[in-house]
């Protein structure tokens, strides 16, 4: 028990980390594209706001990880809760797969950063 709660408090330490802007997507930071929950912070603060449709087009999965969780820990079976975990990686895969597809590179938050670390390695050797 002590272990989830420290697990809480860190992924929520993050989380308001990641919402006040001093931790950036780490992926979109490095390489330039984006994550498969990116827009994900972004669709929480609209949801909590009370613009679910601003939620959805940030990222259509935002309701999909707390019932994930919600679902994995009421499962009384550990291959229920693996089968509910994997299945929701497998729709996160899914939808950032059709998300690069139609939104790539060009609108947010599936937009392609030039400011990322190995571009800028890239450009400075070539």
């Amino acid at each position: 028990m002590k272990n989830k709660i420290i697990l809480v408090i860190v992924a929520a330490l993050i989380l308001l980390l990641c919402v006040g802007g001093l931790i950036p997507c780490g992926i979109k930071f490095i390489f330039g594209i984006p994550c498969p929950t990116c827009g994900i912070t972004r669709a929480y603060l609209s949801l909590f706001k009370g613009d679910i449709g601003s939620a959805f087009l940030y990222h259509p999965l935002f309701w999909a990880l707390p019932a994930a969780f919600i679902g994995a820990g009421l499962a009384n079976k550990k291959a229920v809760k693996q089968a509910i975990l994997v299945s929701c990686g497998i729709l996160f895969i899914a939808v950032y797969i059709i998300r690069m597809i139609t939104l790539f590179p060009d609108v947010p938050p599936m937009d392609f950063s030039h400011n990322a670390i190995l571009i800028w390695i890239i450009e400075r050797i070539f």
